[in-house]
């Protein structure tokens, strides 16, 4: 009989936009369940994957009394699914699923870091979430980083003395190669429909981004840099949703107060259509664990500007497949979107086909999975 694995996340998202069919697979070697907050998407999700699955209540910002619930909630399933290993993701998760797991006496408890929150801290909270990080790791068995950086940072700063591990590469899902494929829109009647309504000219130079939309993500340090340069030939998409609305007010303001091309697009479930029609991906992050939609992008034939943060400086190699400039810094920033801006059309094909390559050899899905299955068996065998 196969072993029971309980995945834990504190928003359905996670499953649904990163390891999206993981758990599927997953199912064919283990008995494979799946926890989160958000009850209806959670079932339909599960319903889909043809997985079990628990509604697991969480809050992701920091509340006593909600992690309290938390905890006994994802308890009472434990007790209820009694599995043998659990493994979680992002922060809340990690903390109520390491609790929880030691309280009920699970076997093997996996948590991985897909980014470290606390180094970017002020310092008060910089200590109470290194504490918790600290927490996750004492009581967990196994600890997983998402890249070599993330890696880094917890020993640097000292949050756990337990060996940590990396599946493959890096990431937490890997890259399905077939689906993020230019080939799939070189006929598409949607491509020439999204160029007309952004009046793009194939000659014209694009530049994207896509991710949330908040201050950390450098969107302030985009605009500076994009704004400063006058080139009438390039374009600026900007996809996701707001975090807040003061922020978005203020991004908004100040496009609204420039000469440039820049459209706001909000959220897509699917950016791929908007990754064919642009030339070059921004991603100008002030941290990063190990970022899906650079990889994405790289599989889509772009080249990325990135800042020089853990996973995004682990994916691209400066001039091979994109840029690496120091976050904060619009300056730099600016001086790799002249750089870009300046290239012909045939440069930046050249560039996009390394990154693509870069994917299926290091990121592919299949690859990912196949090791994360070994991961699972070895651990399991000590």
């Amino acid at each position: 009989m196969n072993k029971k694995l309980l995945i834990i996340t504190t928003s359905v998202k996670s499953f649904s936009y990163i390891l999206k069919d993981q758990p599927a697979y997953l199912n064919k070697y283990f008995l494979v369940c799946v926890g989160s907050s958000e009850s209806e998407l959670i079932k339909k999700y599960a319903i889909k994957l043809g997985v079990k699955y628990f509604p697991i209540p969480m809050y992701r910002k920091i509340n006593l009394f909600s992690d309290i619930r938390s905890i006994y909630h994802l308890s009472l399933a434990l007790l209820k699914f009694r599995p043998d290993i659990i493994h979680s993701y992002t922060p809340k998760a990690g903390l109520v699923c390491a609790i929880s797991g030691y309280l009920c006496r699970i076997p093997i408890r996996i948590h991985t870091f897909t980014g470290l929150i606390f180094p970017y801290k002020k310092p008060f909270m910089q200590f109470i979430l290194a504490i918790i990080d600290s927490l996750i790791c004492k009581l967990s068995t196994h600890i997983i980083a998402e890249g070599q950086g993330v890696k880094r940072l917890l020993l640097e700063n000292n949050i756990t003395n337990t060996p940590l591990h990396i599946i493959g590469n890096g990431n937490i899902a890997g890259v399905d190669t077939h689906y993020f494929n230019p080939e799939n829109f070189i006929q598409s009647k949607q491509i020439d429909k999204i160029r007309r309504t952004f009046n793009i000219n194939e000659n014209s130079i694009t530049f994207i981004f896509a991710g949330r939309i908040n201050k950390d993500k450098g969107i302030i340090e985009l605009l500076n840099a994009y704004t400063k340069n006058h080139n009438e030939n390039i374009n600026l998409i900007i996809i996701g949703e707001f975090e807040t609305k003061e922020f978005e007010l203020k991004v908004l303001k100040k496009i609204e107060n420039s000469t440039n091309k820049i459209w706001v697009e909000g959220w897509k479930d699917d950016i791929r259509p908007y990754l064919f029609i642009s030339d070059c991906f921004i991603l100008p992050s002030y941290r990063e664990g190990f970022p899906n939609v650079v990889l994405q992008a790289g599989a889509m034939m772009l080249p990325s500007i990135v800042t020089n943060v853990p996973g995004s400086n682990e994916i691209i190699n400066n001039n091979y497949n994109g840029w690496i400039c120091n976050s904060r810094n619009s300056g730099e920033l600016g001086y790799c979107i002249n750089r870009v801006a300046s290239m012909s059309k045939s440069e930046l094909v050249k560039i996009g086909n390394r990154a693509r390559k870069n994917v299926e050899r290091k990121y592919e899905k299949t690859i990912y999975q196949k090791q994360l299955v070994e991961f699972y068996n070895q651990i399991q065998t000590k």
